[in-house]
């Protein structure tokens, strides 16, 4: 049986550099977004930078790879159906010859256990199931599809086409009988929780409460979230597809990024893909930064805001509410503090910390497309 090898061993940059590629050409600042206050972004800014952080990625990356390695192009396993339970088998033709090699299984297959007929062998009626992998790794990101991560963002795009809503409505309940409920039934995910609010009871109150029982769930999710290894043969060069589900929770993510300054953001994505240049120029996953060439080019880039009117702008209440900041300040003052050479190890940073590290912050953003407008 292979040794298992830590995720945080296979997502790394000596094991696999194709994760980590620039995504555009950081010296030319028109494929980015334009710095703007944050009391400016609408609903499609906020979808457009949760792409730009996913994209980015190694571990989304490695889930498009894997899945083309695997050839699971669509997120059917059988017929329209994304996935199988002991439920199913009489509903589904030949299911014995189905494939689970690459898919989702719980608990998960032997190596030897290609087919469903081969898995369910030594299995109880209701206790597994099985879930194509593409669709897994869809609602592991919550994602109506799966772009391609060298696909620029495109305006036709929206948050809607591209994300799942991090709250939906399940069901309004209609009863016949007065003080009898109805009971929906409904898929709840691993990572989701279901709550039930009144229509005939204030918002806000409600949402108070509801707060309170999503924190408390997320503690407990945290706290029993796996830290199992996963396991690889091989290491550069040798790279085979994954059996089992990668997570972020896997490298022992924890919830609780704070997102700083997403005004600034095209300086943290821009110094991120100068990084990959170097890390592929020099063959290392921490190489030098030429810190004043890039900070010469982004004062050329944003010279508009630094000498003109819009650097008059205030950034937001927003960022002055959750961002820490003592007092309201300029466009101009937050952009002339960040490009200086002594900035970029930090940008560098913090981009390393929302891309590589947790995928918190893209999660946060994404749910922002959502909220904001």
């Amino acid at each position: 049986m292979a040794t298992p090898i830590p995720l945080s061993t296979v997502l790394s940059f000596e094991a696999q550099p194709d994760l980590y590629e620039p995504v555009a050409d950081w010296t030319d600042a028109t494929h980015y977004a334009p710095i703007k206050p944050l009391d400016d972004y609408t609903p499609q800014d906020h979808a457009r930078l949760a792409w730009e952080i996913l994209r980015r990625m190694p571990l989304y990356r490695l889930h498009l790879k894997e899945l083309q390695a695997l050839g699971i192009p669509h997120h059917f396993l059988y017929g329209r159906h994304s996935y199988l339970t002991g439920r199913h088998l009489g509903q589904v033709q030949d299911w014995e010859r189905i494939s689970v090699l690459g898919h989702v299984c719980n608990p998960p297959a032997s190596p030897r256990q290609r087919t469903l007929k081969a898995y369910v062998y030594d299995k109880p009626e209701g206790g597994w199931h099985v879930v194509n992998r593409n669709m897994w790794v869809r609602e592991y990101w919550g994602l109506e599809k799966l772009p391609a991560w060298r696909k620029a963002w495109d305006a036709r795009w929206s948050a809607a086409s591209l994300f799942t809503s991090p709250a939906q409505r399940v069901a309004q309940g209609v009863t016949r009988s007065a003080g009898r409920k109805s009971h929906p039934v409904v898929n709840v995910g691993a990572n989701e929780v279901l709550l039930a609010f009144r229509l005939d009871v204030p918002v806000e109150p409600q949402l108070r409460a509801a707060k309170q029982v999503l924190e408390e769930c997320r503690r407990q999710a945290i706290a029993v979230a796996p830290a199992s290894s996963i396991p690889v043969s091989g290491t550069k060069g040798a790279w085979r597809p994954l059996r089992d589900p990668l997570t972020m929770e896997s490298l022992g993510c924890t919830a609780g990024v704070l997102l700083k300054q997403l005004e600034l953001h095209p300086l943290w994505l821009r110094v991120w893909d100068a990084w990959q240049v170097a890390r592929q120029e020099q063959g290392t996953a921490h190489p030098r930064l030429a810190r004043a060439e890039i900070i010469g080019r982004f004062r050329s880039d944003y010279a508009a805001i630094l000498q003109g009117a819009a650097g008059k702008t205030l950034v937001d209440t927003l960022a002055t509410k959750h961002q820490r900041r003592t007092k309201a300040v300029t466009l101009w003052d937050a952009l002339e503090q960040a490009l200086r050479p002594a900035m970029v190890p930090k940008w560098q940073a913090r981009g390393e910390k929302y891309i590589e590290r947790s995928a918190e912050a893209y999660r946060q953003v994404a749910a922002l497309s959502f909220a904001s407008g």
